[in-house]
């Protein structure tokens, strides 16, 4: 893929016509909300500055998601996007993204947000969004989630723009571990409408992915272990790694919440 390798566009050069159907209406919608307020004004062959690509990478991940995935899983007979046609769509929608699109040396490798553009396209491609639930038992734990709920269990903590900008998000982290654990080999996990059994090695995986969790929790907000009781752990697939998953915790805390932070359950649940 090589967009915007080429001299800067002018303004006069003819744009590509493009038929406006109900896929380029929801990638428009999408894109003004998410990634809009991060590119430039005008068109330009200036590479942005890496902080800014990977900003920008991040945003068009998530458009991405959200049309091939959730959008069509709510009406599939919407078509697929795969990578080549999403990157010029996108490009013919918002010509300023251009300058973000194969910056990247040598000029044949891809650039930040193509490879989130091409990422993203691959995990919605494998999830299928015409399917059910995938079967994830043998995908690798890549990531720890944390929902925490206040001691009424009235209101939860959620961040502004943690991960996405614009989007509200719980406490998460990027596991690294090795060798790979997956969620066959935890206990009492439940995925799906299954259980798995308990072994000691299960356990062991448990307690050390909790672990992980309060050092998560405490990195992020301050919260101790003391404070916090956990309520239950579930496995889900992962929106950042093809073929990976999420082991995803509630947790009850005894102590407050900062009311910036503080959301009702009520409105998360609608």
């Amino acid at each position: 893929m090589g967009l915007g390798s080429g001299p800067e566009i002018e303004t006069n050069e003819a744009v590509p016509t493009w038929e406006v159907g109900p896929t380029e209406v929801v990638i428009q919608a999408l894109m003004e909300t998410l990634v809009d307020p991060l590119l430039p004004f005008t068109v330009s062959n200036v590479p942005p500055e890496e902080d800014e690509q990977i900003s920008v990478a991040k945003q068009m991940h998530a458009v991405v998601l959200l049309y091939n995935y959730y959008h069509r899983k709510q009406k599939p007979e919407l078509k697929f996007l795969d990578f080549v046609s999403f990157c010029k769509l996108s490009v013919t929608l918002k010509p300023t993204l251009v300058s973000f699109m194969n910056e990247s040396e040598p000029k044949d490798s891809l650039s930040i947000t193509e490879k989130a553009i091409k990422n993203a396209c691959d995990i919605a491609l494998t999830l299928d969004a015409s399917g059910d639930f995938p079967i994830i038992e043998s995908w690798p734990i890549s990531k720890v989630a944390v929902l925490l709920i206040d001691s009424k269990k009235e209101n939860c903590m959620l961040r502004f723009g943690d991960v996405t900008k614009g989007v509200w998000s719980i406490l998460e982290k990027e596991v690294k571990n090795e060798p790979k654990i997956t969620p066959e080999m935890l206990s009492g996990d439940k995925i799906g409408d299954k259980r798995k059994r308990n072994s000691f090695k299960a356990l062991v995986y448990d307690n050390d992915f909790l672990n992980l969790v309060y050092d998560v929790v405490k990195e992020i907000t301050g919260i101790v272990s003391s404070d916090l009781q956990h309520l239950g752990a579930h496995v889900t697939y992962s929106l950042t790694q093809e073929k990976s998953t999420v082991r995803f915790y509630m947790m009850q805390c005894s102590s407050s919440f900062d009311v910036k932070e503080e959301v009702s359950l009520k409105f998360l649940v609608e």
